[in-house]
């Protein structure tokens, strides 16, 4: 099974993570813009499909790196821990969203 395979029905289960539900709404509205941030003074726009792509390379990146079920992560924010532990649990925090 890969990433893009897992079952979508994890909502209904209780099991859906941030990046399974990113994944559900590239499916349904890959045009429709998630999210907006400004950088520079300019607001850009995020759509569902390019907010999955960015999600599937940070799991691709992590998966390169050994990272493996049950390991344990460590989430920076410009130098600063924010969230450790299990990837279920920094999944959940929310200063990881």
């Amino acid at each position: 099974m890969t990433l893009v395979d897992t079952p979508t029905d994890e909502v209904a289960r209780g099991t859906a993570t941030v990046a399974s539900m990113a994944r559900d709404w590239a499916r349904r509205a890959p045009n429709q813009v998630a999210m907006r941030e400004k950088d520079l003074g300019i607001w850009q726009e995020y759509t569902w499909e390019r907010t999955w792509n960015l999600v599937l390379d940070a799991a691709n990146g992590l998966l390169a790196l050994g990272v493996e079920p049950g390991d344990r992560v460590l989430v920076l924010d410009f130098g600063e821990m924010i969230s450790m532990g299990p990837p279920g649990e920094v999944q959940r925090d929310p200063a990881v969203i």
